[in-house]
């Protein structure tokens, strides 16, 4: 997954096994599994109409210009639908193809599209084409750490094309006929949101990852090099991942240093950590530190299980 940006940026995403050389590592698998897992969500959810899914078996089967293969994706779903109502098809596929027209069609490499392919009332194809619209950029800036870089522009009377200053156009949104479609590639949100999302300042790199992207949301971090915190610290794992996404930290009861922790977490995209110290072992008192600000807040290890998904529940509805 080309980036073209920094250096050390790069070398942040192969070091962290965001991409490889020719394959998703593991945070990049996890990231864009998070993104389908949303993307679909937002879709599928919506309170405004019914939307089912469909997955393509081959790739580049189904032709969204071609009517013959609408008609058949319509028959697919006739038994589950009021066809004179409006309804939608949420279709997952691999695709060879550039998804818009200015993209080379040289070494195109294969990518995982979804498609909404939306069927409005008959007379209701321009209100429905503005609700998607509205919906799906909404969806982008949702999780975006600079919202304002995702913006909605319009490229003909019945096309248009969500935007990324950065990455480009990364979503494709047209009506034809008795069809409003949008198709967007879960590779390029990878990325795009992989771009947003990273900071580099004095104190290093960080991945500030939207909670519900981030390939792993807490991890457990162990300070001064006390071997006995380890039992502690690997038992809040256990219960953690029951709820949450957490990173198995290798170093727990180690002397690597909190900071050298700390920063290989910003680097990964954690959003919270819970500090283990020797006042843990005597008082039950932990610390939580937030990936954004910096902030400890003190927490007892008894409670860091109901509090943690509260904390990133925050976060995600601040950043929203």
């Amino acid at each position: 997954m080309p980036m073209g940006t920094s250096g050390a940026f790069t070398r942040l995403l192969f070091k962290y096994g965001y991409v490889g050389k020719t394959t998703y590592r593991p945070c990049g698998t996890l990231l864009r599994d998070n993104l389908r897992r949303e993307w679909r969500r937002h879709i599928l959810r919506s309170a405004e109409a019914t939307v089912l899914p469909m997955e393509e078996a081959w790739p580049d089967q189904i032709n969204a210009d071609s009517p013959e293969d609408l008609q058949m994706l319509c028959a697919a779903a006739k038994e589950l639908v009021d066809s004179e109502s409006s309804f939608g098809l949420l279709l997952s596929s691999k695709s060879s193809k550039p998804l818009f027209t200015e993209q080379s069609s040289q070494d195109q490499r294969a990518v995982t599209l979804e498609q909404l392919l939306f069927f409005p009332a008959s007379g209701e194809e321009a209100r429905w084409l503005t609700y998607w619209q509205r919906q799906r950029l909404r969806w982008w800036r949702q999780f975006s750490r600079r919202p304002w870089a995702f913006q909605l522009e319009q490229t003909g009377t019945q096309e248009s094309h969500v935007v990324h200053t950065e990455s480009g156009p990364l979503e494709r949104l047209w009506s034809r006929g008795r069809l409003v479609a949008s198709a967007g590639c879960l590779e390029t949100a990878a990325e795009a949101f992989l771009r947003d999302a990273h900071q580099e300042g004095p104190l290093g790199q960080v991945l500030s990852l939207h909670p519900g992207l981030t390939p792993f949301q807490a991890a457990v971090a162990t300070s001064g090099g006390l071997a006995s915190l380890k039992p502690l610290a690997q038992l809040l794992q256990k219960q953690l991942r029951g709820t949450l996404a957490v990173y198995s930290n290798p170093s727990l009861g180690s002397s690597l240093p909190l900071d050298d922790q700390l920063s290989r977490f910003d680097e990964m995209g954690v959003v919270v950590v819970v500090i283990l110290d020797d006042a843990t072992l005597k008082t039950g008192v932990a610390h939580v530190r937030h990936r954004d600000t910096g902030l400890k807040e003190q927490v007892h290890v008894t409670d860091v299980c109901t509090r943690l998904p509260l904390y990133l529940q925050t976060t995600a509805e601040s950043s929203s």
